[in-house]
């Protein structure tokens, strides 16, 4: 699937169970890893987010805190 810059990506149920794997093997909240979840099945390779880890890199994805660029 490929997704434009603009495209909205809503969450579908296997989501939710990759959201629950993302948690226990990253220590992230519900809501980020289903954020990344969605983006990871979007095939985003940046996200930008102040709320995360700058430079973690999860399944090919790097997060990029944009102030600290």
């Amino acid at each position: 699937m490929q997704v434009m810059a603009h495209s909205v990506v809503l969450p579908i149920p296997d989501d939710w169970s990759q959201a629950s794997i993302l948690m226990q093997t990253h220590s992230l909240s519900l809501w980020d890893a289903l954020l990344l979840a969605c983006c990871l099945r979007a095939q985003v390779t940046t996200l930008y987010s102040e709320d995360m880890a700058h430079g973690t890199r999860i399944e090919g994805m790097t997060i990029v805190n944009p102030f600290l660029t």
